[in-house]
């Protein structure tokens, strides 16, 4: 059909992705939308969308405008716009403003997905917020797979113009499952992490700040795997974290922050089919 109308509701118990698809989705609580799209032809689709959020400490209503375009084979380009007032339970509202563009390639062997999106706040709270995330995939052969990801975010703070949070996370996996030997599969992970949190930070368990610790660190992970049998399959998991922590926020000496971690698993699997 050329037109749609659709909703959709979400709850999260925790808070969720900073690089969430919506603008009022990097939290805990609950959201309504309610939207419409468009397929005006020629690889051309509009779609208009209303929100509204309800969490512990804050209350939400937005717009959202998109278009995506499918500009070559393979290759679709969206632009995001949205604005929202935020109702704060201390007092106060905040008005968003927030612009986003994207892109995406698609093969039989490649994933390609860069996003960057600019986020302007004004009211009770003023800050300014840039976010780039890429994702990329690619199958080498039907043994061979890579997955690699980047996500990073600054946020400043208008009122005291300094670097509220910076948050940097970089991903590279490989995994190995020979096609001719199905029983077996390897799992290969790395990770930079490097997390300054925002000075307004709260923990969503506690609710006090938990924004003192600065943290930045290298992950590596293997995961190994074997299936014996159609019902019994074991694994094992090794990782290692080589990270450095200041409890100065953004000021003082780093010390280290070393972990290991093994685990082993057994699952079993039930093959029998249930009928009422």
């Amino acid at each position: 059909p050329d037109y749609n109308l659709y909703s959709r509701y979400t709850y999260a118990h925790q808070p969720g992705d900073l690089f969430g698809s919506d603008f009022l989705e990097d939290g805990a609580g609950r959201t309504f939308s309610l939207g419409q799209r468009w397929n005006a032809g020629g690889g051309l689709s509009l779609f208009q969308e209303a929100q509204l959020s309800r969490r512990p400490d804050e209350d939400g209503r937005g717009q959202n405008l998109g278009l995506d375009y499918n500009i070559a084979r393979h290759w679709q380009l969206g632009f995001r716009h949205a604005l929202s007032r935020i109702d704060h339970a201390e007092g106060g509202s905040t008005t968003r403003r927030s612009s986003t563009v994207l892109a995406s390639y698609n093969d039989h062997r490649t994933s390609f997905t860069p996003r960057l999106e600019f986020r302007r706040d004004r009211g009770a709270q003023s800050r300014d917020q840039t976010l780039l995330s890429v994702g990329l995939r690619h199958k080498f052969s039907e043994d061979w797979r890579a997955a690699a990801r980047l996500r990073t975010a600054v946020t400043e703070d208008r009122l005291s113009s300094e670097d509220e949070a910076r948050f940097t996370e970089a991903n590279l996996g490989l995994s190995y499952r020979p096609a001719g030997h199905g029983r077996w599969a390897w799992l290969g992970k790395y990770t930079y992490l490097y997390d300054l949190g925002a000075l307004t930070q709260v923990s969503p368990t506690g609710g006090v700040a938990s924004n003192e610790v600065d943290q930045r660190a290298h992950i590596i992970a293997s995961e190994l795997l074997y299936r014996i049998n159609p019902l019994w399959e074991v694994g094992g998991k090794y990782a290692y974290r080589s990270g450095e922590l200041r409890e100065g926020r953004n000021t003082g000496a780093w010390y280290k922050n070393t972990r290991h971690f093994v685990a082993a698993q057994v699952r079993l699997h039930m093959a029998q089919d249930w009928e009422a």
